[in-house]
């Protein structure tokens, strides 16, 4: 009587995460490593001296033009994420990391553009310290400053679902014209959604960046919808990753679609409804009452409370 045993079936001992945590270390140094990513991030400082360099600071209107400044930044960080994204396609091997599957590869790809968003913070810094430097009014808008970063992760994860739709780099240049081309409808200034001069609130917000509208004082940028941009911005991205994730059974990929169209809609509903121009929360009366005057020189300087700072430099100009 022959006995036939089977060898015993010895379960992997790397784990999930493991695999996707090398892949991402990899993928983000070859992002950081990039020509697209050291192209873009001298574009984004470029900009920044030319938009805040020998300007007096103001902080909640510079911060939205420091966040402006990371779009050369993201736009490079899209066609990296795409190359690589491309590249792995080509090349399921990476150093000695043996992927599980197809989803993990992509995984540690998206995971590896915290490199550039890391970037993008650093970059962002050195803004804020450059600002501070100078003597500045107002506040820090968080909200708009972590559009900056945001918006370099989301335009990563455009990246890397393009690589996997489409097998074509040219792909990717072609997204970056329609995304520019979005940008510039939805300046505030272009008046192709409405006759008048000013912010057109039912559309700006779904550009990457939301630009000030040159007709705007300081004072009303409190009411650009800058939360609601910024978890648009955030949903999309969500939205990317399931959508650049591989399926692996037909529900998933029906549940994605279903999320991609439950998405669109409520973007269609929420601009829809939303004013053109979203009334102003400044209350200029109230400010103008509470003005603070000084007479220097025989000569009387009076200012809102928050520009009372540049009294002395007024009179000293």
């Amino acid at each position: 009587m022959t006995t036939v045993r089977t060898p015993p079936t010895l379960k992997s001992t790397i784990t999930t995460r493991t695999v996707v945590g090398q892949l991402a270390r990899f993928e983000g140094l070859r992002l950081l490593r990039s020509p697209f990513t050291w192209i873009g991030t001298a574009g984004s400082i470029a900009l920044i001296w030319y938009w805040l360099g020998g300007v007096a600071p103001i902080l909640q209107r510079d911060v939205v033009f420091l966040a402006g400044a990371m779009l050369p930044l993201a736009a490079s960080t899209l066609l990296a994420a795409n190359e690589a994204t491309l590249h792995r396609r080509r090349n399921t091997e990476t150093l000695t990391t043996l992927p599980r599957g197809d989803s993990e590869p992509v995984w540690g790809i998206q995971t590896g553009i915290a490199g550039p968003v890391a970037v993008a913070v650093v970059v962002q810094t050195i803004g804020i310290i450059y600002l501070l430097s100078g003597g500045p009014i107002g506040w820090i808008d968080w909200w708009e400053l972590a559009v900056g970063p945001v918006m370099v992760a989301v335009f990563g994860l455009a990246g890397v679902f393009l690589g996997r739709t489409f097998r074509h780099s040219i792909v990717a240049s072609v997204t970056l014209v329609g995304i520019a081309f979005l940008q510039l409808m939805a300046s505030p200034d272009v008046q192709i959604f409405s006759p008048e001069p000013g912010p057109t609130a039912s559309v700006e917000w779904l550009a990457p960046w939301m630009i000030p509208s040159n007709f705007q004082s300081v004072e009303d940028l409190i009411s650009r919808p800058s939360v609601l941009h910024l978890v648009y911005l955030l949903l999309l991205g969500g939205l990317l990753v399931g959508l650049g994730v591989p399926g692996r059974s037909r529900g998933g990929r029906l549940i994605r679609l279903s999320a991609a169209g439950v998405f669109t809609l409520a973007v269609v509903a929420v601009s829809i409804n939303m004013n053109q121009q979203l009334p102003t929360r400044f209350d200029w009366q109230a400010a103008a009452d509470s003005q603070a005057c000084e007479v220097n020189d025989g000569i009387e300087y009076c200012a809102f409370s928050a520009y009372q700072p540049w009294i002395q430099r007024w009179q000293e100009t």
